[in-house]
């Protein structure tokens, strides 16, 4: 028996957004390469991720899909962290609740020359918001924070939400 993950759970929420974001040619490569101009767009267009003999290790790195960012100050690097937040009750019915999904955008200093923060987050914006990837409907777009990041990082955190069966 193939061990699937059961539709409808936070489990294959979650897991949804990951596959999505993993398989993301251009957000690939926005997490992986480091900028050689502030016109890094162009250089962007000729390197490939998902076709590479790394492309798993490249992903494990720069896709998680936990709250912990434990030893990122060692390394120079753009990091995705993918968990739930909060779920609550949708009040105008009795089988739905808004679950959130948070992305954590976490940059390095040595990539910000090209603004990389805010360019992966709009990519992240343009993959998910108002799309139907998971859940009941479109994926709506909740907020989008700056939160405290560890040693020569920005942190920038994404907040969407789904609609989910209560059971």
């Amino acid at each position: 028996m193939k061990n699937e993950i059961k539709r409808g759970t936070l489990r294959y929420h979650i897991n949804t957004i990951y596959t999505l974001l993993r398989k993301d040619e251009y957000l690939m490569r926005l997490l992986y390469y480091k900028p050689e101009s502030s016109e890094l767009e162009d250089s962007l267009e000729i390197k490939h991720i998902l076709d590479n003999d790394d492309y798993w290790n490249i992903v494990d790195e720069r896709i998680m899909t936990t709250t912990k960012s434990s030893e990122i100050e060692k390394e120079e690097l753009c990091r995705l962290y993918i968990y739930p937040g909060r779920r609550r009750s949708d009040f105008n019915s009795y089988v739905v609740a808004d679950q959130e999904i948070v992305i954590d955008v976490l940059v390095h200093d040595s990539y910000s020359s090209d603004l990389r923060t805010e360019w992966i987050a709009d990519r992240l914006n343009e993959l998910i918001a108002l799309e139907r990837i998971t859940g009941f409907g479109k994926v709506e777009f909740a907020a989008a924070n700056q939160r405290d990041a560890p040693t020569r990082y920005d942190r920038y955190q994404l907040v969407y939400t789904i609609k989910d069966g209560k059971k």
